[in-house]
C-alpha cells in the first residue's frame, strides 16, 4: 500500500517538474510571456505607497515595511520607486538625493574591486593560494609577526587573508582580542 502511494507521489512530482520546465521555456516566447507571467507591480512611486499595487500582489503594509527595512530603507518617502518584479522579488530605488554617495559624485575613480585571498583558515595554511600569489611560508610567518604571532601559534588563527595592499590580515580565535565597552555590547552578556 505504502509503495503504491510512493509511486503515485513520484509520478505527480515528475509531472509538476515537467510542467514547470515547459512553462519556463514558454516564458521565453515573446507572444506567450504576457499570458504566463505577470508584469512588474509598482508598490511605491515618488515616496507614496500604492495601495492598489499592494492589494494586487497580496502584500500587507507591514510586510512591505519589513522588506524595505531589510533593504536598509526606513522611510518610504525616501524612495522613488519600489516594484515587485516578475519573479516575486522586490526592487527599491531611492530618490536621487537619498541614494548612497557614489565615487563618481566626487569625481573619484576607486581602485578595482578586490576579493581578499584566504591564506590561513582555521589554523591551516591554504598552500595553493600561497603558490598562486607566489609567496612562501617564510613570508607568511613574517607577516604573522606583525600580529605578535609565531609559527607555533598558527592554530590560533581563524582566518588570515591577503589584502589589496599586499599584506596579511588576521582574525584570531582569542576572545581577549575583542575590546570591551558599550559599543561592543553583545546581547546575552551578563551586566
Amino acid at each position: 500500500m505504502l509503495t503504491k502511494r510512493l509511486g503515485v507521489a513520484s509520478y505527480y512530482s515528475v509531472v509538476i517538474v515537467v510542467v514547470y520546465l515547459i512553462l519556463s521555456k514558454l516564458t521565453l516566447v515573446k507572444g506567450l510571456k504576457p499570458l504566463i507571467t505577470d508584469s512588474p507591480t509598482v508598490l511605491v512611486r515618488g515616496g507614496d505607497i500604492d495601495e492598489e499595487g499592494l492589494r494586487k500582489v497580496h502584500l500587507s503594509l507591514e510586510q512591505l515595511l519589513g522588506i524595505l527595512r531589510h533593504k536598509g530603507y526606513t522611510n518610504v518617502s525616501d524612495l522613488e520607486i519600489v516594484v515587485m518584479e516578475e519573479n516575486g522579488s522586490i526592487s527599491a530605488i531611492p530618490k536621487s538625493d537619498k541614494r548612497p554617495l557614489q565615487p563618481s559624485d566626487l569625481y573619484m575613480s576607486p581602485s578595482p574591486a578586490f576579493i581578499p585571498i584566504p591564506l590561513i583558515m582555521d589554523g591551516h595554511i591554504v598552500h595553493h593560494n600561497l603558490k598562486y600569489l607566489e609567496k612562501d611560508e617564510v613570508w607568511l610567518y613574517d607577516q604573522m609577526k606583525s600580529y605578535s604571532l609565531d609559527r607555533d601559534q598558527l592554530h590560533q588563527v581563524t582566518l588570515g587573508t591577503f589584502n589589496q595592499k599586499g599584506f596579511l590580515e588576521i582574525d584570531t580565535n582569542n576572545p581577549s582580542d575583542h575590546r570591551q565597552g558599550m559599543y561592543n555590547y553583545k546581547p546575552g552578556d551578563e551586566n
